[in-house]
Formats: C-alpha cells, structure tokens, sequence
C-alpha cells in the first residue's frame, strides 16, 4: 500500500513540476510580443524605438528621448565616467561596482542613472550635454 501512496505522490510532483513549467514557458512566450509592441511604439503613449548607431559602428535601438539622442555614439567607459561626474560620484566607483557586466549593461545602467536624475530634477539636459562634450 505504501508504494503506491509513493508512486502516486512521485506522480503528482511530477505532474505539477510540469504545470509550473507550462506556466513558465507561457509567460516567457508572450515576452516577445510584449517587447515588439513597445519598439514599435503599439503602447499608448510610448514613442517607437528609433535606430542608431553606437560608438563601434553598430546598429542599436533607443528609446529616442533626448538623453539616448545624445548618448548614442559615446562608448561605455566614457558614459560611466560622465555619470560619475554628473551624480558626484568618486572616480572609480561605478567601474568597481559594474565590474562584472558587458560593456552593452555598463552603458545601459550608467546612462539610466543619468535619466533617473534627469526625472529627479537633480541635474538639467543642458548639464549632460556639456558633460558628453568635456568628459573624454
């Protein structure tokens, strides 16, 4: 009697890990279509991702507000360091704290620090733009 209460338990474990895996993939099949909806500007009152190129000459897309505009061509090192400029943070320190990410992630949190700022009020776009044009 124990062995099949054991085997239907097993069963119904596996059974269930399944469920939770049809969920999974399910949610993670609609990501796409979520995602290709915000680039091509389907959700209302968001503007279509714009194409640009980065610093190495290849294509990217961008949210296409002003920062984005004018960070498109900056390489990552030199986006970190005009947000640690800009945010007074110490030289050095958003290096140490990215150390671990790509160069794409790198930019991609620097220049969203700078945005996060930007939408605090803490600095103004006129501020960023002299920092991308001294900051070498």
């Amino acid at each position: 009697m124990s062995k099949q209460k054991a085997t239907r338990t097993k069963a119904d474990e596996k059974r269930e890990q399944q469920e939770r895996e049809a969920k999974i993939a399910e949610r993670n099949a609609r990501m796409p279509g979520t995602l290709k909806k915000y680039r091509n500007g389907e959700v209302e009152g968001k503007k279509p991702y714009e194409t640009s190129v980065t610093h190495n000459g290849r294509k990217s897309l961008i949210c296409g507000d002003d920062l984005s505009h004018a960070m498109a061509a900056v390489e990552p090192n030199r986006a970190m360091r005009i947000a640690e400029a800009l945010l007074d943070l110490e030289d050095g320190e958003l290096e140490t704290k990215y150390a671990k990410l790509n160069q794409g992630q790198v930019k991609m949190n620097s220049v969203n620090r700078i945005r996060g700022a930007l939408k605090r009020k803490d600095i103004s776009m006129t501020k960023v733009k002299e920092a991308v044009r001294k900051i070498a």
